[in-house]
């Protein structure tokens, strides 16, 4: 059936190519190896992550959603936009449309990563792994950084630690699906009508929500995994998915939406309802919201830094700028420069990240600084000046194919203005 919100859904994704349709097919099989997916499994495309979310979902939906979203009166697809987002829409012919965009799942496995490799430690090597203040740094600068369209810093990080990552973002991306599923229950479902007082408004259905998104998680992980670890998993990754939000919104990336949206600590006691309610008894509960109370005191520290993240920040780009040109400096002053010197010694301090300082303060000056001077013609640049910053420019081209992906695209981004 065709209705208003396929064909939003289907003109949505046409507007802009998803970014897993480009991804090149011979890291298709790298990236499967490495998350231990079968190869022929490879990435989802453009639409399967949501697909995914649904069909773990689907045995414990009521019928009157499992009708709707067979006859495309609820549609959902994941769309090519770069802020994390999922939300649904209500259209006039009664239809919905549920809508994840690309940027969703890609901020969360993005602070997945530090929250991994701090709460996941193997038995060979526990010291492996981040500590609490060192997280909640890394933390706030991802969310920094999100606010500011860029990648955030290097960190340890192992294998078994990343797939554990993968898993806690896509059980994010499930609560955060199943809450706006919930929503459409709440005005679809006769039962829940019913029982719903006419005083209940849009802060109370939030936090119905809530607790319906966390029934549903939980009893999707007791339909799929017989490993209790996994359930712990389940739990955290709702509470992640909305600790992850309130981070943003505090940065001011994402205004709250005071008028519909409670509190972030009545959300989760809400949520900490749900899943009391799904347990057996007290231990039960205890047990599962351990990795959860983790993640809790890994956020709260890292909200005590968002205040002067900005200013902090601006100063730790000023000296991470200065660092570069000091090495740049260093290195280029034989006729050959010293490019083992400079590989070894800059990776340290790209790890830092700041990719927006690195483009505004130190490629583009060098770069564009060489080519102005070489093609002036003018006497204000000497011949011995010409060479240097040749030397300093060669340097930074030394870096292509030797540091990471998102190097390599800074710098072709910038050389191609020559090319």
């Amino acid at each position: 059936m065709s209705t208003q919100a396929s064909s939003f859904i289907e003109r949505r994704k046409q507007e802009q190519d998803h970014p897993l349709g480009k991804v090149r097919p011979e890291l298709i099989a790298e990236i499967a190896e490495e998350l231990e997916l079968p190869v022929a499994t490879g990435l989802p495309d453009a639409t399967c992550r949501v697909q995914m979310v649904l069909r773990d979902l689907r045995p414990l939906l009521p019928e009157s959603i499992i009708s709707r979203l067979d006859d495309g009166r609820i549609s959902a697809a994941e769309i090519c936009e770069h802020n994390p987002a999922v939300y649904v829409q209500t259209f006039q012919d009664g239809s919905y449309g549920i809508v994840m965009t690309s940027a969703l799942p890609e901020y969360l496995y993005r602070v997945a990563r530090p929250l991994s490799s701090a709460l996941i430690r193997l038995e060979s090597n526990p010291s492996r792994g981040l500590e609490l203040d060192e997280l909640a740094r890394i933390l706030g600068e991802i969310v920094w950084w999100q606010c500011e369209g860029s990648f955030g810093p290097d960190y340890e990080i192992s294998k078994h630690q990343r797939i554990y990552a993968s898993e806690l973002a896509m059980r994010a991306q499930r609560f955060l699906v199943a809450h706006e599923l919930a929503h459409v229950m709440c005005d679809v479902e006769d039962k829940l009508r019913e029982e719903r007082p006419e005083t209940v408004g849009a802060v109370e259905e939030e936090l119905v929500c809530d607790y319906i998104a966390v029934q549903l998680s939980m009893h999707a992980s007791s339909a799929r995994d017989d490993d209790p670890n996994f359930h712990m998993l389940s739990y955290a990754a709702a509470e992640f998915a909305l600790q992850s939000w309130s981070l943003l919104e505090r940065l001011g990336d994402h205004a709250p939406v005071a008028d519909s949206h409670p509190a972030l600590p009545d959300r989760l006691a809400a949520m900490r309802q749900a899943l009391r309610d799904c347990c057996e008894d007290e231990a039960a509960f205890e047990q599962i919201v351990l990795v959860a109370d983790l993640i809790d005191r890994a956020f709260a520290r890292a909200a005590d830094l968002l205040p002067d993240i900005e200013a902090r920040f601006s100063v730790e780009a000023d000296a991470f700028a200065d660092a570069i040109h000091a090495l740049l400096d260093e290195c280029s002053l034989e006729d050959v420069p010293d490019y083992s010197r400079f590989r070894e010694e800059i990776r340290p301090i790209l790890g830092r990240g700041y990719p927006v300082k690195l483009v505004e303060a130190v490629l583009s000056p060098v770069i564009d600084g060489f080519f102005l001077a070489n093609r002036s013609g003018s006497p204000e640049f000497s011949d011995e000046e010409i060479s240097r910053r040749f030397r300093r420019m060669k340097l930074l081209y030394s870096l292509q194919g030797s540091y990471s992906k998102p190097m390599d695209t800074l710098l072709e981004c910038v050389f191609s203005r020559y090319r």
